[in-house]
């Protein structure tokens, strides 16, 4: 749609990070969705994140047992990390490039339509570019 503009997204990005620093919160988590029911249908992208996103001992979370779907897909060998990045939905490209981690696994949403990965973002995480550039004008949002 027309207001998920770049400006849109920025602007949401410096309202977040004044509540950040308000509120003194230390990590943010949550979940990104994936379009479809069908894991294998992101096979690509979902053993890329299972490989080379995955959250730390710290943060290490798993999706409950009776919904857990490996995100494990394929032969990491055969995982081109070019095309699988390219494969991922905006939101979850977003996440990785500020700093995120995925939990372990993916859960199906029947009702949503999607494959859900967990996401955790230690604001400690958050690069420097990103804090610069979002934290910059925080100040002129009310949290």
């Amino acid at each position: 749609p027309e207001y998920r503009s770049k400006r849109t997204i920025e602007a949401l990005w410096q309202g977040i990070w004044a509540y950040i620093n308000h509120y003194g919160i230390g990590v943010m988590t949550g979940c990104a969705s994936f379009h479809g029911t069908v894991p294998a249908a992101h096979a690509e992208a979902l053993t890329y994140l299972a490989h080379h996103c995955r959250t730390n001992s710290a943060w290490d979370v798993r999706a409950v047992a009776g919904r857990y779907c490996s995100m494990d897909l394929m032969p990491i060998e055969a995982v081109n990390a070019k095309a699988a990045i390219a494969a991922m939905p905006p939101l979850v490209k977003g996440y990785l490039r500020v700093g995120a981690r995925i939990g372990d696994g993916c859960v199906i949403d029947r009702e949503f339509s999607t494959v859900d990965v967990f996401v955790v973002m230690p604001v400690q995480e958050i690069g420097a570019r990103y804090v610069n550039y979002y934290g910059g004008e925080a100040q002129r949002f009310a949290a």
